[in-house]
């Protein structure tokens, strides 16, 4: 396991801003001369009524399906508690990340080819077993992160690990990408940026092989805008996470000039699709595909969900339906016996 530099730990505030959560627009894209500023118009122009009606109600209804419960009252005693976990958890992971140590590690879930079936990337996922409070769950981890000053530390560390384990994959497998989840709080700042171009230089890697996802959330904040504009510039692959839950949705898509979408799983897990809700997916789809996107679906939870997501086209699929994120030695036993253990048939 790579060890992240102490130095950066402690510089850490510099890297860090109040809106460390947060990453601002992208740049603008085009196909031929329709503008991706116009995207949400053009994918509705093109349907009938009753399909933009049931666009708009799918968005609204997987948006609002998204949206985090009300946070319970608590007590002063109950938070000065639970402020008192986090800071001796969020001591603990600096120390994970320092020292290197195996409880803090990453697991990593195929990316399969809605055709064929076909291996082609992995998700780095991260996993922590604090050696007091046991499994922390990773948005717990993040958490804590973005609480303590350690999210881009955090961040970094990831990407390393990931890149250190993943390289071996990439070059054997000139197909794959490595997908790594990624803050405002890393990509804003120009520092990080160099650094991490450096961590992938380091493996050989090309930047052009890895995917850097974003949530929608992110695009909501100005702040981060020269850094995401000088990723892309670097040739970094860049993803919308979990789309379609977030607050920026298609009006805000055009803003990014994104190389996948991630269709959020409450699109799927089993959700039963009427003629037009079906066709107003299908649109979705269509339209992120006219303009150079990858469409991925997640959360296919079976062969229901799975007919959906090839009718309506999306290209790749990640679910624990094929496959749990695994460990990084069995994902390159997988890689290296260019084996497909899953069925992607109905």
């Amino acid at each position: 396991m790579t060890a992240i530099p102490k130095v950066h730990l402690d510089n850490n505030a510099r890297y860090l801003s109040s809106n460390a959560m947060s990453v601002g627009p992208l740049l603008p894209g085009s196909v031929g001369e329709t503008q991706t500023g116009d995207l949400l118009n053009f994918l509705l122009a093109s349907e009938s009524a009753s399909v933009q009606r049931s666009m708009m109600r799918l968005l609204q209804e997987v948006a609002d399906a998204g949206m985090p419960p009300a946070p319970a009252c608590l007590n002063a005693s109950a938070h000065a508690v639970a402020a008192q976990v986090d800071q001796e958890l969020a001591s603990q992971l600096r120390a994970a990340m320092i020292e290197g140590d195996p409880a803090l590690r990453l697991h990593y879930q195929p990316l399969v080819a809605a055709s064929g079936g076909n291996l082609v990337g992995f998700e780095a996922l991260l996993r922590w077993t604090s050696p007091t409070r046991g499994q922390v769950a990773p948005h717990q981890v993040l958490r804590l992160a973005a609480g303590s000053g350690l999210a881009d530390a955090l961040d970094f560390w990831i990407l390393q690990e990931a890149v250190a384990n993943g390289a071996p994959w990439l070059a054997r497998n000139g197909g794959l990408t490595l997908a790594v989840n990624v803050t405002g709080a890393l990509i804003s700042s120009s520092h990080a940026i160099l650094a991490m171009r450096a961590a992938l230089a380091a493996h050989g890697v090309a930047t052009n092989r890895v995917c850097l996802e974003v949530t929608e959330e992110v695009l909501l904040d100005q702040s981060a805008k020269r850094g995401l504009h000088a990723l892309q510039q670097a040739g970094f692959r860049l993803a919308i996470d979990d789309f379609g839950v977030g607050h920026s949705g298609l009006q805000r898509l055009h803003e990014f000039k994104a190389d996948v979408v991630k269709l959020d799983m409450k699109f799927f897990l089993g959700r039963r699709y009427p003629d037009d809700d079906l066709a107003a997916l299908r649109s979705l789809v269509r339209t992120l595909r006219q303009f150079g996107i990858t469409v991925v679906a997640e959360g296919i939870a079976g062969p229901q969900d799975y007919t959906v997501a090839c009718q309506v086209g999306c290209q790749v699929l990640q679910s624990f339906w094929f496959s749990e994120a695994i460990s990084a030695s069995a994902a390159t036993e997988l890689v290296e016996t260019d084996r497909c253990p899953w069925s992607v048939s109905p």
